[in-house]
């Protein structure tokens, strides 16, 4: 997969080089084989099609709210979870409640809903940021204590890198004097809370 996606990337770099097309084309690589592996592993299959629908539907928002034509969001859509790319361009032009109905597809479509809706009632994306980070650490912690599977060593992992981004988001907002609700709104559930 990502053999296939860096000879197509290393033609694009010949014609011009465009910072964002190297991010999208490893993304998406990563995306397609990671979905492709877990495919018969129902707790990692379901971690990264949640991430897909997340992570497409965070990319329908922010192009909407630049005001990017349709066109733009093919240009940068990762690979479907459980929300197809049919029904992200029909709902493009479409009002913000019709996203709702995209939805009923996905596999963590309560997870993206109560996300959604913090940020109408907020009007900030990161809750929808949070809501998938919140919900993929939940689904791993919930197997941390099996003896018999890797999950736990995969959630430990995450539980990690997690506490890392915690703790330079709170040392950059302390650094830049920004108040504390700062800090709470875009601070993540952890891997040992529920």
């Amino acid at each position: 997969t990502f053999a296939e996606a860096l000879g197509k990337l290393e033609k694009q770099l010949e014609i011009r080089v465009e910072p964002r097309n190297i991010s999208i084309t490893l993304d998406r690589a990563y995306l397609a084989h990671a979905l492709k592996a877990t495919d018969k592993q129902p707790v990692f299959s379901q971690y990264f099609r949640s991430m897909a629908d997340f992570d497409n539907v965070l990319t329908f928002l922010r192009l909407r709210a630049m005001g990017a034509s349709i066109e733009t969001l093919d240009e940068v859509i990762l690979p479907e979870g459980g929300v197809t790319y049919r029904d992200l361009y029909g709902a493009y032009e479409l009002s913000f409640d019709s996203l709702n109905r995209v939805l009923e597809k996905s596999v963590c479509k309560e997870a993206l809903l109560k996300g959604l809706n913090a940020m109408q009632r907020t009007g900030n994306i990161s809750e929808v940021e949070k809501a998938r980070d919140n919900y993929l650490v939940s689904l791993l912690s919930a197997h941390k204590y099996e003896t018999e599977t890797i999950y736990p060593v995969v959630g430990y992992y995450l539980a990690k890198e997690r506490e890392g981004k915690a703790v330079r988001l709170i040392v950059t907002a302390k650094r830049n004097h920004l108040p504390d609700s700062v800090i709470h709104e875009r601070l993540v559930m952890l891997y040992g809370e529920r």
